[in-house]
C-alpha cells in the first residue's frame, strides 16, 4: 500500500478540508476523537479503491496535515494539492530560510518534517538542529522523528548526546525510543 503525508499551510482550516473533500467527492467515513495516544482524525474515502485520507489535527505540532493510505495515494495527494494550500519540503525549506523569528523557524521545520515523507534528510532540518533557539531545536527533534530514516536516527542520537540543553537532549532520547 502506498502512503503519503501532505503538509497543509497553517491557514488551512478543517472547513477548507471539508470543502475540498466535497469538491473531490471524498465522503467522510469517520471521525476518530483525540485520545492520549492519537490526535483527532477526520477520515475520508479518497478513491473507490479503498484509499483513505486522514485529516490529522495534531495539537502537539499545532498543525493540520493529511495522511493518505491506499493504492491511489499518489493520485489522491495530487488531487488534494490542487484543492488545498499545501506546503512541499522545498516550500518549507524556503520558509525556514526566510523566517524572521524563532517561532517562524520552528513552524517551518515542523512543516518540513511533515512534508518530508520520502526518507531524505533535508539540509534545513540538519541546520535547525544547531539553531541558537531551543524552540527551533526542539521542533527539529520532532521533525526528525517524522522523517524516520536512518540518517534522522543518527542525527537524533547526536542531539541526545551533545545538545547544550537538557530538555532538547531528553526530547531526542524519547524520540529515539519511540522510533525503536
Amino acid at each position: 500500500m502506498a502512503k503519503k503525508r501532505i503538509a497543509l499551510d497553517p491557514k488551512v482550516s478543517s472547513d477548507d478540508v471539508d470543502n475540498a473533500a466535497w469538491e473531490l467527492d471524498w465522503p467522510m467515513v469517520a471521525t476518530l476523537e483525540k485520545t492520549e495516544d492519537r490526535p483527532k482524525q477526520d477520515v475520508y474515502r479518497g478513491d473507490e479503491d479503498d484509499t483513505r485520507v486522514y485529516l490529522i489535527h495534531d495539537d502537539a505540532l499545532q498543525l493540520r496535515y493529511l495522511y493518505i493510505d491506499g493504492p491511489s495515494a499518489e493520485k489522491v495527494a495530487k488531487d488534494a494539492a490542487g484543492e488545498l494550500d499545501t506546503v512541499s519540503a522545498k516550500d518549507a525549506e524556503q520558509r525556514f530560510k526566510a523566517a524572521g523569528s524563532a517561532d517562524d523557524r520552528a513552524t517551518a521545520i515542523l512543516l518540513l518534517g511533515v512534508a518530508s515523507d520520502d526518507g531524505t534528510l533535508p539540509g534545513a532540518l540538519e541546520q535547525a538542529t544547531e539553531d541558537e533557539a531551543k524552540s527551533v531545536r526542539r521542533a527539529a527533534v520532532i521533525a526528525l522523528g517524522l522523517v524516520e530514516s536512518s540518517a534522522a536516527k543518527q542525527r537524533l542520537k547526536a542531539i541526545a548526546e551533545g545538545d547544550e540543553d537538557e530538555v532538547v537532549r531528553g526530547d531526542a532520547e524519547a524520540t529515539l525510543r519511540e522510533l525503536g
